[in-house]
């Protein structure tokens, strides 16, 4: 009895020895670089979790989430975490296009009237037809601020809408002169889909996209993937990641709203790395070819179908491309000479998933060559600004008041009759108004390419919402005190002057 005894704990002993030592092998020193790496982008970054995947040839030789994906550091984030992917959802949607086109459904030289009667664009005050392929390459002249014209919906019909919404929009270029990346390009694409397929959008994508790579754990749109295990999104404010419920927009899905995680992006980038016969792996290999008729802002780049594509020598260095919502943001890149693909998830809006997927990427490819330095968030600058600017807006304040009390006393010492000098006063006060209106308007301009800001306090730090709010009530209660104090100044001053009478 005792011998059984001492026969079963050695081997539980043997047991653990064993597992132990396969864990910790299982961490190899290239896994430790990367995990280093994304702890210290994410230090950097703030952003409260990350879910990473990496494929080398066929296989996926890492896939791993930091940080937590609820409030309050809840729910650990993991690779079958979901998160929303933001504008890398295009590439599914082209590829969704491209089986259409393989079936005959579709012509990629088709204007889009043929599928949405009635729709027209207009270039120089003329009608003009926008085609097919146009939209997949962003070269169909719809200008970048068309994202604004997409509305908050969560309606069935919400993507119906948005494309219907487009009809007679105004050019910026002559289709297919030019590239300009407009988001709601291919929302239109989307409902395409539905026209020509017969199917809602999110049900061919389903069937037709998802199943067929078996990427059961993908969905399409945020009402799709609630019941599975959705990070909660966040943005930053205050110097501090926050988290924030988004609204919806179910008629951006094509373009932004694909949910997957780490498990799926890494059958997604497998199926990017490894073309074989079937008709799938040739429709990918299609998606990759970039339309070279137009050349994008960047040096050697191109736009495929839902992928920017950069070349050397004549030769495809890297497909990438970034993805961002108001509260989450992705990048996958894929480098064919190494035959190696990241895609990295994060749940807040940051410019941090491209520099920790390049950084990745450069490790598998070449562990010696050294890392770049840090990245710029233009998130984390707006946030740092804005929170400056509530106290720099206060002394701001001091020094006009006491330059206007200046102003008007040298105006007072010249003897100026009290109407004159009332009038003086109240237009004063009524041009710093309207000044105070036109700068948001200006800052719109010049700091977010004029988007609106009912668009840009969804997208952009919380910290924007309280800096307005401050700037408009020191704006208002600073003008309306001036001009009451010039109509009871001027009420003075006339009773002052009868009496002397």
């Amino acid at each position: 009895m005792m011998r059984n005894v001492w026969l079963v704990f050695c081997l539980c002993i043997l047991s653990v020895q064993i597992w132990s030592g396969g864990h910790a092998s299982a961490q190899t020193p290239v896994d430790k670089r990367i995990d280093a790496l994304i702890e210290k982008q994410m230090k950097e970054s703030g952003i409260p979790g990350i879910s990473v995947t990496v494929v080398k040839g066929n296989a996926a030789v890492y896939e791993k989430g930091f940080g937590y994906a609820g409030d309050r550091h809840s729910r650990p984030v993991t690779a079958s975490t979901l998160f929303e992917l933001g504008s890398t959802s295009k590439a599914f949607t082209a590829l969704g296009v491209l089986k259409l086109v393989h079936s005959g459904a579709i012509s990629l030289n088709d204007p889009v009237s043929r599928y949405i009667s009635g729709f027209y664009a207009v270039y120089n005050g003329k009608k003009t037809d926008i085609t097919v392929h146009q939209l997949l390459h962003h070269t169909s002249g719809i200008p970048f601020l068309s994202i604004a014209d997409i509305k908050i919906d969560s309606k069935e019909d919400a993507l119906e809408k948005t494309a219907k919404g487009l009809k007679g929009v105004e050019l910026s270029h002559k289709p297919g002169s030019t590239f300009e990346y407009a988001t709601i390009n291919y929302d239109v694409l989307g409902y395409i889909i539905e026209q020509a397929s017969g199917q809602p959008y999110e049900q061919y994508m389903a069937e037709h996209v998802f199943k067929q790579l078996d990427m059961s754990n993908t969905y399409a749109g945020r009402h799709a993937g609630d019941d599975g295990d959705v990070s909660s999104g966040f943005k930053i404010g205050f110097l501090k990641a926050r988290a924030y419920d988004a609204p919806e927009y179910r008629g951006n899905t094509p373009a932004g709203y694909i949910i997957t995680n780490a498990e799926d992006v890494s059958k997604w980038l497998r199926s990017q790395l490894n073309h074989s016969d079937g008709d799938i792996s040739r429709l990918i290999e299609q998606s990759h070819l970039p339309d070279k008729s137009v050349k994008t802002d960047e040096p050697g780049v191109y736009y495929g179908a839902g992928w920017s594509i950069f070349e050397k020598k004549g030769r495809v260095k890297e497909l990438f491309h970034a993805g961002s919502n108001p509260n989450f943001s992705s990048f996958i890149i894929i480098s064919p000479d190494d035959n190696a693909a990241v895609g990295v998830l994060a749940n807040m809006n940051s410019a941090y998933p491209e520099k920790i997927a390049r950084s990745v990427l450069q490790v598998i490819a070449d562990q010696n060559q050294k890392q770049d330095g840090s990245v710029t968030d233009p998130f984390q600058v707006i946030d740092k600004a804005a929170a400056a600017l509530l106290v720099l807006f206060s002394l701001l304040l001091i020094v006009l008041v006491w330059r206007v009390y200046i102003f008007l006393k040298n105006v007072k010492s010249k003897n100026v009759p009290v109407q004159q000098r009332t009038r003086i006063k109240a237009l004063l006060w009524g041009g710093l108004l309207a000044a105070g209106i036109v700068v948001p308007k200006l800052i719109s301009v010049f700091a977010f390419n004029g988007l609106p800001w009912s668009m840009i306090f969804i997208w952009g730090p919380g910290s924007l919402r309280y800096l307005a709010a401050v700037y408009g009530l020191l704006l208002l209660a600073s003008c309306l005190f001036g001009l009451t104090a010039c109509f009871f100044n001027h009420r003075a001053a006339r009773r002052s002057e009868t009496h002397e009478m």
